[in-house]
């Protein structure tokens, strides 16, 4: 089926859209950086503008159009301009969608969009389905007006709306800020603490938009697991997994200085049902929130931290591994400003056991490093540890597999900066986005190296 994304570079459409290639789906995303889209989407997938969809022949044989679109409410501190983006985000984008949908889409068969329980407000420990009243705050009167243009759909393209609750992943959402000071034990539950929240796990979240799109499923659903926790109990679970204490709660003023107006709605309480979709026949794979905690939240040990990058490359693993098998190819892939240069390879090509001698100058200072090759199994993964150099700890772990005709790869970076908590308050944000700057240029070397050709997909 041909199914139409937007919102396909965040978190959710990331992961939905690898399933949708994975399942035979040809995937399109609706974006406003065609270069952007192509560069960050770890699946194959073509790009287009909304003004080239209206005039593209692919609108015609649309099948489906799942509404990823929306600021990201975490992105930076609210104030009038943030709050007016978070609205405009979501709601012209979904006007924009179904205009579409009904002018130019003759074939579409669903038209799946995105809301939040937010819509709900506070509701305490209340069982929240479906039909209960709305707030009028402002969260719940984005959501109310996000899900509006839905209602104008024509009668024959079915509609869906998920209402998500907080997503737990291992690459971003929620747990990117709960579990940093979890880990480094400094964090507690907030305010009061027994706030329920409404979580799920990011599997399950994909697979329900997969259930929306291949069943007949139509109207609101909350997309939530099925067991609701308070902010204690998921904060002790993390700190259990973990193997760490918590502290005291965080009291409300404190987060209110971090966060600002948006510290009112991270304290809110909802305890949600998602009994309507069940009764629809989808199924959970986390029915526990430990089981998500379990399989989202590495267990690392005091200051480290996990980066994940993920890359689409439309050539095999056996044509993409003999490249990083030379070592000095390392140089083509690091951004000139570090003057990076190999001084010695004790093999090259690379195997398991060889050693990389390098320079680089980090904010002007010079660097020594030494990676050992511990791993090496061509064409499927290696990893590299510093031996000497900058980090406590780095250890990257690079992965390559067959996703639909290419390649993914994928590069999990562990990384621990010296100097303990001193450390880790004082420069971990800016290590952290040094770190993602590198592999930014790393992406975008190896997609000029391998998939600028294919930019202009023939649809």
């Amino acid at each position: 089926m041909n199914i139409l994304i937007s919102g396909g570079t965040g978190l959710v459409g990331s992961e939905l859209g690898k399933a949708l290639v994975t399942r035979g789906h040809q995937v399109f995303i609706l974006t406003r950086s065609k270069s952007k889209a192509n560069k960050q989407c770890p699946f194959p997938q073509s790009a287009l503008s909304y003004e080239e969809l209206e005039s593209h022949p692919i609108s015609k044989s649309l099948d489906h159009i799942i509404n990823l679109a929306g600021a990201n409410l975490t992105d930076r501190r609210w104030n009038s301009d943030f709050k007016k983006l978070i609205r405009s985000s979501r709601v012209q984008t979904t006007e924009q969608l179904v205009r579409l949908a009904n002018d130019k889409c003759p074939q579409l068969k669903s038209f799946v969009s995105t809301s939040a329980v937010g819509i709900y407000g506070n509701t305490g420990d209340e069982i929240v389905s479906e039909d209960h009243p709305l707030s009028y705050g402002f969260l719940g009167q984005v959501c109310q007006d996000w899900e509006a243009p839905l209602s104008n759909l024509k009668k024959d393209i079915r509609p869906v709306i998920l209402r998500v609750g907080i997503v737990f992943s291992e690459k971003g959402g929620a747990l990117k800020e709960m579990v940093p000071p979890i880990q480094a034990g400094v964090g507690g539950p907030l305010a009061r603490g027994d706030q329920f929240m409404s979580w799920i796990d990011i599997e399950d979240l994909v697979n329900m938009y997969v259930f929306a799109i291949e069943s007949s499923i139509r109207g609101t659903f909350n997309a939530v697991g099925l067991d609701a926790q308070s902010n204690t109990a998921i904060t002790q679970a993390i700190a259990t997994h973990l193997g760490v204490k918590t502290l005291m709660k965080v009291p409300f003023f404190a987060l209110r200085m971090v966060v600002g107006e948006m510290a009112a709605h991270l304290i809110e309480s909802q305890k949600i049902s998602s009994k309507k979709i069940q009764d629809q026949g989808f199924q959970f794979q986390y029915r526990k929130m430990q089981d998500s905690i379990a399989k989202r939240v590495p267990k690392l040990k005091n200051m480290q931290r996990r980066k994940i990058y993920e890359q689409w490359i439309p050539k095999s693993k056996e044509e993409l591994f003999p490249f990083f098998s030379d070592a000095y190819n390392l140089e083509k892939i690091t951004p000139s400003n570090l003057n990076f240069r190999i001084l010695s390879v004790s093999s090259n090509p690379v195997i398991e056991g060889s050693l990389i001698k390098y320079k680089l100058r980090i904010d002007g200072v010079p660097v020594s490093w030494t990676t050992l090759i511990k791993e090496w199994n061509p064409p499927h993964h290696f990893v590299d540890n510093q031996e000497k150099g900058p980090y406590k700890k780095w250890y990257h772990f690079h992965k390559f597999e067959e996703l639909a005709g290419g390649t993914l790869m994928t590069d999990q970076v562990d990384l621990e900066i010296p100097l303990g908590k001193l450390g880790f308050g004082a420069a971990s944000w800016k290590v952290l986005r040094d770190v993602d700057k590198i592999f930014k240029y790393r992406r975008d070397v190896i997609y000029d190296m391998y998939c600028k050709n294919n930019e202009e997909t023939s649809l």
